[in-house]
C-alpha cells in the first residue's frame, strides 16, 4: 500500500487522523475484536522501504525485512462493518487470499494471521465512516 498524499510517509492514509471517528481513507492497524456489525480497530503506522529504516532509527528500533510498524497510541476505534463487506484473508496454502464476506471471517481463526487479535494486521478501507473492505497484511 503506497503512501498517499498527506500521510507523512506512512503507507496508506497515514496514522495521524486526529481524535474521533476514522476518516475516509486506507488505514493500517489491528482488528482486536469483532461483532456481527463492527470491529474494534487499533490504528498503527506502517512504513516500508527507505522511510522504514529512518522511522525505526528515530524510535531506537532495528528494522528488518524493509518494513517498520509504529504503534504508540492504545486508543481503539469501533467502526461499523456490513456483513457483506469483502475480506481478503491470507491463505498460506495457496500463497494468496481468500475473498470472503465479513460475516464469515475468519475462515480459519488459527491461520497465518490470528484474527481478531492484537496481531491481526490489516488494511481497512473506510468510506462514509464505514469499513468497505478489509485486507490482511502479510509480514515475515
Amino acid at each position: 500500500m503506497a503512501a498517499l498524499p498527506g500521510s507523512g510517509g506512512a503507507a496508506g492514509s497515514g496514522c495521524s487522523p486526529g481524535a474521533g471517528p476514522l476518516p475516509d481513507g486506507v488505514w493500517f492497524g489491528y482488528v482486536v475484536a469483532k461483532s456481527a456489525a463492527d470491529i474494534d480497530f487499533d490504528l498503527a503506522c506502517f512504513y516500508f522501504g527507505d522511510i522504514a529504516y529512518t522511522e525505526g532509527a528515530a524510535d531506537g528500533e532495528e528494522v528488518n525485512n524493509d518494513y517498520y510498524v509504529r504503534n504508540v497510541n492504545p486508543a481503539l476505534r469501533t467502526i461499523p462493518v456490513a456483513p457483506s463487506v469483502p475480506v481478503y484473508e491470507i491463505h498460506a496454502g495457496s500463497i494468496g487470499y481468500l475473498n470472503i464476506p465479513f460475516s464469515g471471517w475468519p475462515v480459519d481463526p488459527s491461520a497465518y494471521i490470528s484474527c481478531p487479535s492484537n496481531s491481526c494486521n490489516v488494511w481497512l478501507f473506510v468510506n462514509g465512516g464505514n469499513v468497505t473492505e478489509i485486507l490482511e497484511q502479510y509480514t515475515p
